[in-house]
């Protein structure tokens, strides 16, 4: 870097995937843990100064269904899946739909 300053190394948070919404607007969405994140244009913005997107975190549903969770050491309740209740498959957490974007974006 210039400057005098040092390197400082970079930490992977999350793998991010590019999307359409129903509306066309390109957003960017992930998880982080248990919780997705979203970035999303921002259309409030007034001038240069105004940042150009914004990052929203939003409640994930659990995608462990039946699974144990991860470091918790505590196994979900098994319970069969309800026809109110589709089941998820979980092998593809982005596979395509608007199901991650806010309702004000579809």
């Amino acid at each position: 870097m210039t400057n005098g300053q040092k390197f400082t190394p970079m930490l992977k948070a999350s793998g991010l995937w590019a999307k359409t919404s129903a509306k066309g607007e390109r957003h960017l969405s992930g998880r982080l843990g248990g919780v997705k994140v979203l970035i999303l244009a921002n259309r409030d913005r007034q001038s240069d100064n105004d940042p150009s997107h914004i990052l929203y975190f939003v409640e994930g549903a659990d995608r462990h269904q039946g699974a144990q969770h991860r470091g918790s050491g505590q196994q979900a309740p098994l319970t069969s899946p309800t026809p109110s209740q589709p089941q998820g498959s979980g092998s593809q957490p982005h596979a395509g739909g608007d199901d991650d974007v806010p309702p004000w974006e579809r």
